[in-house]
């Protein structure tokens, strides 16, 4: 069951079955059993998720990118699909790999995706390509960006899992 504290007393935890949310004016602890906590800060609402539940979720995906990957790796007809699967499955298994050296320390797994993603960048070809190459290491870049905001975002708690 995961928890989370914060000190900032500013965000709003919306309170369902399965969600407990305690106050005590110094800090907030939310403990959930749900798959996911809807919180608000700063006027914007998204779903919170441990770095445990991140990593899961994101295996899963990368498998599912990495199969995608694997069956249309031959058909000339699918290589756009093949490589935006390719990428996005390389950007999968670095969030997983950089997560797995930083034991899931979202705080610090966030810029370290950032980091991958500039060095993603910097090998895109420039001049003349067949486009695709390209397009798989754009989409590795985008989606560990991506990532790397939602490690942001649950890095300012501190997680206890039990």
């Amino acid at each position: 069951m995961p928890t989370f504290l914060t000190t900032d007393m500013t965000i709003e935890v919306r309170e369902t079955d399965g969600v407990t949310v305690d106050n005590d004016g110094r800090r907030i602890r939310v403990t959930y059993t749900t798959p996911s906590v809807w919180i608000t800060s700063n006027g914007h609402s998204f779903h919170v998720m441990s770095p445990a539940q991140y990593r899961a979720i994101w295996s899963v995906s990368g498998e599912e990118y990495l199969r995608v990957a694997d069956q249309t790796e031959k058909d000339p007809d699918q290589a756009a699909k093949h490589y935006l699967a390719r990428g996005n499955a390389m950007a999968f298994a670095s969030a997983i790999d950089i997560m797995d050296k930083l034991g899931d320390d979202a705080g610090t797994a966030g810029p370290a995706l950032r980091e991958t993603a500039k060095q993603v960048r910097a090998q895109i070809p420039t001049g003349h390509s067949d486009g695709y190459e390209a397009g798989a290491l754009q989409k590795a870049a985008e989606r560990l960006e991506s990532l790397a905001r939602r490690l942001d975002t649950i890095g300012q708690f501190t997680w206890i899992e039990d």
